[in-house]
């Protein structure tokens, strides 16, 4: 059963309104965290499917906090990680926003999966994460400057995704599950035998086509349509001048 929210917000500090479903979570913003797109919608859309209330669950890069939030209202019980300390303070102040116990999550600063002491491992139920997916590259554009140590992802865009495909089962009781994101602009046949190597069963739950979103600019594309060149994957794909790439939402399980 969720939760219901019992917190009170005045007008002044009742946030944004985000629908997932006919879930709504009141946001507040910051100029230092990305506020949730479409990714984190339909990322949303495929946790509150999969979580239940009483599992223990961890999420990897919480930007807003919207999906923590999320899982806090289906019953969870929440350790949230990002490397961003705004982040962090931001899903603190939203969970609270949104009427959700105290006790109910615990945000960390974290590099990675640093922030999880020895003694939690194995002791989760599910982690999922929206991994960022820029590529650290030279010619990136200045305006990014201050933001870039908590949306850069390396230098091909995969590292919170190869963090999460290759460590996070770490993390996982048997029979626990992981979630993510991954794209064509990060390379599918790397993600693919990553997955084939760690996990003893996953799939492709949900493949969506979107376009892409306005801090991926002129400089990237050229990024990746070299990369696409380079290795002759398909990174993009460019339709009635738009250019689209593809999102597989994956559910992974931790052999038993």
């Amino acid at each position: 059963m969720q939760q219901q929210a019992t917190g009170t917000a005045s007008p002044e500090n009742a946030g944004e309104a985000f629908w997932i479903a006919d879930d709504k979570i009141r946001l507040l913003a910051d100029d230092a965290v990305f506020f949730p797109t479409d990714f984190g919608r339909n990322m949303g859309l495929l946790l509150r499917e999969k979580l239940s209330s009483g599992e223990r669950v961890c999420e990897l890069g919480l930007g807003t906090g919207v999906l923590a939030v999320l899982a806090g209202l289906k019953g969870a019980r929440v350790v949230g990680l990002d490397k961003n300390p705004s982040a962090v303070a931001l899903s603190r102040r939203n969970w609270e926003l949104n009427g959700l116990p105290g006790d109910g999550a615990d945000f960390r600063p974290s590099d990675l999966f640093s922030g999880i002491a020895d003694t939690e491992l194995g002791t989760f139920d599910a982690v999922w994460s929206n991994p960022p997916l820029l590529p650290d590259i030279a010619s990136r554009p200045d305006d990014q400057a201050e933001r870039e140590a908590f949306e850069i992802a390396g230098p091909l865009g995969r590292l919170v995704l190869d963090a999460m495909l290759s460590k996070s089962q770490d993390l996982l009781k048997p029979g626990g599950r992981m979630y993510t994101i991954a794209t064509s602009i990060q390379g599918w046949e790397r993600t693919r035998a990553l997955l084939d190597e760690h996990w003893h069963t996953w799939q492709v739950v949900t493949e969506v086509d979107l376009e892409l979103t306005s801090e991926c600019g002129p400089v990237y594309i050229e990024w990746w349509k070299q990369q696409q060149s380079a290795t002759g994957e398909t990174y993009l794909y460019e339709e009635n001048g738009r250019i689209t790439h593809k999102l597989w939402f994956i559910e992974a399980l931790k052999s038993g």
